[in-house]
């Protein structure tokens, strides 16, 4: 390679004539810039100081795409405020990383509401991005995020992302999965069938001989009058619209299938909303039109689930 394709060149809008300091992107391109704009808004460059023209230029770690636009907020009166919502995510997540590197608490704030949004469309990089700045907070808004994904269905591209997190992400992961569906596993199985006004209870039970004289047998959901009934009623009395047999198996099956397919979902997120849907959809659906304890059941397994934690093991714990 010649001397001219290696040579550094000079950024067209960092090319002072009484610059005092000289800083060189990753890319080879030059800043001349004035230490006390850099100072005023760096704690960091404000280490520069001392360091002089003569000295040569002091190399930086950032690509020339990010020093123009960190070094832009060192010069407010003279470079118009940068529109971040038009620069792309990887730009935005390099620039905050640069604020909280020189300490420039004024960029880093105005960045900070533009990593934000990016945290829901990209996860792992902003969590690799928390990782390298051991940022607590930045890791666990990540945290749901991140379980909603299916990592493992896309290693190679996720790796590529998370860097040297992609372990510690790994192990959050099928940490959270796990105890998800040990949390699916733990819920009860389907409350049995219950009608208060005819005293029977079904499900793994002996058939029940109400106060009414009716008895009902579990097997067959049929109702069958006992020979004291003729004595108290002309006709047999019918079950609740959830206690009849059809119903009730409906819904169990559903709950069954509803679990099963949560089990084996490729994410690691608990599916609280989707159960509470399911739960408050069949309550509402058959109010009124059944005995009040029958609900009961459903309800307590509600609150179950409501006490459940989003997320069960933290991401903080990497930092």
């Amino acid at each position: 390679m010649s001397e001219a394709s290696t040579a550094p060149t000079t950024h067209p809008n960092f090319a002072f004539d009484d610059s005092d300091l000289t800083v060189c992107s990753s890319d080879n391109v030059l800043f001349r810039v004035h230490v006390h704009n850099l100072a005023d808004h760096s704690s960091i460059f404000q280490d520069m100081l001392c360091v002089g023209q003569d000295a040569g230029p002091v190399p930086l770690q950032e690509s020339s795409q990010t020093l123009a636009i960190v070094l832009a907020m060192c010069y407010p009166l003279r470079e118009a405020p940068m529109d971040f919502s038009s620069l792309p995510a990887e730009t935005i997540l390099d620039c905050y990383e640069a604020t909280l590197k020189y300490e420039m608490w004024v960029g880093e704030l105005a960045l900070r509401g533009f990593v934000e949004p990016i945290v829901d469309k990209d996860p792992i990089r902003v969590a690799a991005l928390g990782y390298r700045l051991r940022d607590s907070k930045l890791l666990i808004r990540c945290e749901l995020p991140i379980l909603r994904l299916s990592i493992l269905e896309q290693p190679k591209e996720y790796a590529a992302k998370a860097g040297a997190v992609w372990a510690e992400l790994l192990v959050f992961f099928s940490k959270n999965k796990e105890a998800a569906n040990a949390a699916l596993v733990a819920l009860q199985d389907p409350p049995r069938r219950v009608c208060a006004p005819f005293g029977h209870t079904t499900g793994n039970t002996t058939n029940v001989t109400p106060t009414n004289g009716f008895a009902f047998a579990p097997a067959t959901s049929v109702f069958s009058p006992s020979p004291s009934a003729f004595a108290k009623a002309a006709s047999p009395a019918e079950p609740c619209s959830y206690c009849t047999k059809e119903a009730h198996s409906a819904r169990v099956i559903s709950w069954l299938q509803l679990r099963m397919t949560l089990i084996l979902r490729s994410s690691a997120e608990f599916p609280k909303a989707e159960l509470l849907t399911f739960i408050d959809t069949l309550v509402n659906s058959t109010a009124g039109q059944e005995c009040p304890t029958s609900v009961e059941p459903w309800k307590a397994v509600r609150s179950t689930i409501l006490g459940y934690k989003d997320v069960a093991f933290s991401l903080a714990a990497v930092v």
